[in-house]
């Protein structure tokens, strides 16, 4: 939330806090992710890159999807936060191409994050469609979406936005309505 916020002094201290309380837990690896996207969205992009160096070498020995997913979804954050859609897009989408079809529990799955991610680099890169899809489908999704209120409600204003930019002031309407 509080990355979400912009809050970033105050994520990246509670980032490397639970960090230092999870060293050698199973989730550290979670957590070296969220301080590479915090320290990404500071502007301190070499120090999100060591992280997630730390991160693929931590699950780099068992590497299975889950572990795979988080590496890209750590590059594909980082790129985003620095402007580089095309690379966001690249991890992002070899990210999602490793999801469940469903998430195992409430809270307890990255499909919002690496379907909002994918969704605003779509967005930044023109390519409204794409990113319409990935909003469109945060909305509609079920319980994944819980552990993720704020990017939920910003999704209908990206589609107020896409849906304005195309023409369409109904459903742009309609999206604006409820995403106030």
């Amino acid at each position: 939330i509080l990355l979400a916020r912009s809050q970033h002094a105050l994520a990246l201290a509670q980032a490397q806090r639970a960090l230092m309380e999870s060293r050698n837990t199973p989730q550290e690896p979670l957590l070296l992710l969220t301080a590479a996207h915090v320290l990404a969205r500071m502007g301190r992009r070499a120090e999100a890159e060591d992280m997630i160096a730390e991160l693929s070498k931590k699950t780099e020995p068992l590497a299975g999807n889950r572990d795979t997913r988080r590496v890209h979804l750590a590059r594909g954050l980082v790129a985003l936060a620095s402007r580089d859609a095309a690379g966001a897009i690249k991890e992002l989408e070899a990210a999602e191409a490793t999801l469940p079809a469903r998430g195992t529990a409430p809270g307890a799955n990255p499909h919002v994050m690496i379907w909002y991610a994918l969704a605003e680099a779509y967005f930044s890169a023109g390519r409204d469609a794409d990113a319409a899809r990935r909003f469109q489908r945060i909305v509609d999704v079920g319980y994944e979406r819980f552990a993720y209120p704020i990017e939920y409600v910003r999704c209908f204003y990206f589609l107020g936005k896409i849906h304005e930019k195309s023409g369409d002031t109904t459903k742009a309407r309609e999206a604006y309505r409820r995403f106030l």
